[in-house]
């Protein structure tokens, strides 16, 4: 008898599987481009994942006599001005870029998500005060603020501080749209219906109310992974982002653009096209699932 339950509940594992590949599949179709971008940030994801496997050498190991040579066999991707190996480089960037996109967009949505839930939730005072402070925090544009919060040197002045820096700018762009959208979902029969049987105002919240309002709470958060990537990037341009000798994406940039970009342009290309990739990846899937949860453009 336990051997026929244990072989019922692998059939009924195996066609829930089943569905969700096919489920998979239909949306890979109906969505194409979204497919598209899914496939872009998977190839990043697995770049950073394999990265001890893939990379050959060390990325912030210099060989001057290999220096500023174009992409060959020996080096994909060339060699910058040190010798170090651009290949090995941009696979220690996807490393960083992922780590800190990831990092910073769960602390900033998850915190944006319970300040959101509270305010639309309770309203009055409360969301007045939450509203005020999301209002100042949104009136400074985001590059600003995190090149104020880096330049303070908050933190240890490592990722730490770049994760903590885009994390706070990540906070007032999640309350705005989880307040919106409890502000709809709260005023459905069933919540009513919670009130009535004596459900208490915490349960009402996280049970009934955050569970309706994770679909655009998972759109802004993949829409917030290419603003992250994006932001990184350029605070390292400017020399605030991730220190060196992590090989960020932005960092790369910097110091080729002015001097080797008719020289060795593969210098300029290749992050370029890296942080282009991702970002573009970022915002087409993000798109993607916009389309997917949003009643109004399903059919389109």
């Amino acid at each position: 008898m336990a051997t026929d339950i244990n072989e019922i509940d692998f059939a009924e594992k195996e066609n829930r599987l089943w569905s969700l590949t096919k489920q998979f599949g239909s949306w890979c179709r109906k969505r194409t481009i979204g497919a598209v971008g899914l496939f872009m940030v998977l190839v990043v994801l697995a770049a950073a994942i394999l990265n001890p496997v893939i990379k050959r050498y060390d990325p912030n190991e210099t060989n001057v006599p290999d220096r500023l040579q174009g992409p060959n066999a020996q080096h994909f991707f060339g060699t910058d001005d040190f010798g170090r190996d651009l290949w090995a480089r941009i696979i220690g960037g996807a490393v960083i870029s992922a780590q800190v996109g990831f990092i910073s967009v769960a602390i900033g949505s998850v915190i944006g998500l319970i300040f959101g839930v509270i305010s639309g939730f309770f309203g009055g005072g409360i969301d007045n005060l939450i509203q005020r402070i999301t209002e100042i925090m949104l009136s400074i544009p985001g590059i600003l603020l995190a090149l104020a919060l880096m330049a303070t040197d908050v933190g240890s002045g490592g990722i730490d501080t770049v994760v903590m820096a885009l994390s706070i700018i990540f906070i007032p762009r999640t309350v705005r749209v989880m307040r919106g959208s409890v502000l709809s979902c709260k005023e459905n029969v069933y919540i009513d219906a919670a009130r009535a049987i004596g459900c208490k105002p915490s349960r009402i919240m996280w049970r009934h109310i955050t569970p309706n309002v994770m679909a655009p709470y998972l759109v802004l958060a993949s829409s917030l992974l290419g603003t992250a990537i994006l932001t990184e990037a350029s605070l390292s341009f400017l020399g605030l982002g991730v220190p060196p000798p992590h090989p960020s994406w932005g960092r790369l940039l910097s110091g080729s653009v002015m001097l080797y970009a008719i020289s060795a342009p593969w210098m300029v290309i290749v992050p370029g096209v890296a942080i282009t990739w991702l970002v573009l990846g970022f915002n087409v899937f993000g798109d993607a699932l916009r389309d997917t949860f949003d009643p109004k453009l399903r059919g389109r």
